[in-house]
């Protein structure tokens, strides 16, 4: 097989002026909001419709139900641009479950034996950006075994840990890497 080069083209081409790309368009509060309530209106209808599915009277309820969740969703200041990635879900996901189950069994297993607890407070400084990542790290915490957020100061996270001897600070970088990992930012985890 045999390509042919047409440099006169490619040179045409390079000479040509790119085009230009205009920046997408910052997305009004109003408009942000509007979105907002309208998704979790149609999330809340299909959610009671699945709950509710033959029985059409329920909607007296369900109806006002949606209604208020939209308007609270409104009301609420936007979101911020975080995106997840999708294909990083079910490693987060195996990561909580596994976290829970870990976490119950962990605190039953030590709630019967109190001498070997060593209870005290952490302090963590995140690298997670402010915004969904850093909130969702602080609530999840709480699901790991034997720790739970305290306070959220900036980077800065207190945690209480029922055993301040365990390996605390390697399990808050792996769910911090995870975490990370779900939302597709580079690094994090690694200078916690």
């Amino acid at each position: 097989m045999q390509f042919k080069h047409d440099f006169h083209s490619l040179d045409a081409d390079a000479a040509r002026p790119a085009p230009s790309i205009a920046p997408p368009k910052p997305v009004s509060p109003r408009r942000a909001r509007v979105r907002s309530a309208c998704l979790t209106g149609a999330m809340l209808a299909g959610f009671w419709q699945v709950l509710h599915w033959g029985d059409p009277a329920s909607w007296v309820i369900g109806g006002p139900a949606v209604i208020g969740g939209a308007l609270t969703a409104a009301a609420l200041p936007p979101r911020d641009a975080t995106r997840v990635r999708f294909r990083a879900l079910p490693q987060f996901l195996a990561t909580a479950l596994w976290g829970v189950i870990r976490g119950a069994t962990d605190v039953s297993i030590r709630s019967m034996r109190p001498d070997q607890l060593s209870p005290g407070h952490l302090r963590y400084e995140t690298v997670l950006p402010e915004g969904a990542p850093r909130r969702l790290f602080a609530l999840v915490i709480t699901l790991m075994p034997g720790t739970l957020t305290v306070r959220m100061e900036g980077r800065a996270l207190k945690v209480h840990a029922m055993d301040t001897k365990a390996d605390v600070d390697g399990e808050l970088r792996r769910l911090e890497r995870r975490i990370s990992d779900l939302y597709g930012l580079p690094g994090a985890g690694d200078t916690a």
